[in-house]
């Protein structure tokens, strides 16, 4: 209920006159001038928080008794009953209050059952990143201890979906198209867009939103040795949130909010180890920011599409 509407209460003597006029009507009986002039307090009902119940509530509520009376009517004829029984013996206060408490327990049950949906999205996320760290073990395993990463690629990374050579996620999709994994392991349960099924001849995904995670930047001149990294590498982590796409490009925002994903301030991320946890900050234990280019002078705050990190050291991890 707003706060700033006006508020009622029954006190027994409109309780009372509310309860003549439902027993008035039923009973097929002349309404006293008195109890007609109560059934303005039934507005009362018509204050809940979501979905307003029609103006016509009452009307038809007093119809359905009517109903309900010829029925009970003809059963008393046929069954020879001497009393009537009486089907409205529920007061209308009685059921008033009843609807409130079902009201206040479902406004106190939608923020944990919102809390449960996240919490069960994110472990679910959990779950498949660490699936697909298993098709990075396997995938290096096999490339001389080297990540996914196509060869002869173009001069930008920012090309999702457009051309595969110039494209970071198509890196990345290469786990799926080499069979080291399967592409809903790398579908967050955060993620709408993310397909199911893509063309059996797909390098990439087809745009930029269907892209659930940031993979390892794979545009400098080197690629990263895994046998020589002594340090944490993660190499997944959700989409970075410094980017967005406008007029089917990708643009960069710099902002100073902290990172939010699941409807809190964190993200997953998934290091070589093959071990996927959620982390609240961006930053790595030796000041590493996952998402943003490290330079001499601090992290870079501009991008087009063609920096990369000065060395294998500094995370960034794109789209």
């Amino acid at each position: 209920m707003n706060d700033n509407q006006e508020k009622f209460e029954l006190n027994d003597a409109d309780a009372l006159k509310i309860d003549q006029l439902i027993e008035a009507r039923a009973a097929g009986e002349k309404v006293d001038a008195d109890c007609v002039g109560a059934a303005g307090v039934l507005g009362v009902l018509n204050h809940y928080p979501e979905s307003p119940l029609p103006n016509d509530l009452v009307a038809k509520t007093l119809a359905r008794v009517e109903v309900l009376r010829d029925h009970n009517a003809m059963g008393e004829d046929i069954e020879g009953q001497g009393n009537r029984f009486r089907l409205f013996n529920w007061q209308l206060r009685d059921i008033a209050g009843i609807a409130a408490v079902l009201l206040v327990g479902a406004s106190l049950m939608i923020p944990v059952l919102n809390e449960y949906s996240r919490n069960q999205r994110r472990y679910s996320d959990i779950a498949s990143l660490n699936e697909a760290g298993k098709g990075f073990a396997s995938y290096a395993m096999d490339h001389k201890m080297q990540l996914p990463r196509q060869a002869g690629l173009g001069e930008r990374w920012d090309m999702v979906g457009k051309d595969p050579k110039q494209s970071n996620s198509a890196n990345l999709f290469k786990l799926v198209k080499d069979g080291y994994t399967k592409l809903t392991t790398l579908n967050s349960a955060d993620n709408a867009s993310a397909p199911m099924t893509l063309e059996a001849d797909a390098q990439d995904w087809n745009n930029y939103d269907q892209v659930s995670y940031s993979y390892l930047n794979q545009f400098g001149k080197k690629p990263i040795n895994l046998a020589t990294v002594k340090k944490e590498l993660v190499v997944l982590a959700n989409k970075n949130p410094y980017f967005y796409q406008k007029d089917g490009k990708l643009k960069f925002k710099m902002t100073e909010d902290q990172v939010q994903f699941y409807g809190d301030k964190g993200q997953l991320m998934l290091t070589f180890r093959g071990d996927a946890k959620w982390r609240k900050n961006p930053k790595l234990k030796n000041g590493d920011h996952i998402y943003l280019i490290n330079r001499k002078d601090g992290l870079l705050k501009a991008y087009n599409g063609t920096e990369v990190p000065d060395s294998t050291s500094d995370h960034h991890l794109i789209p």
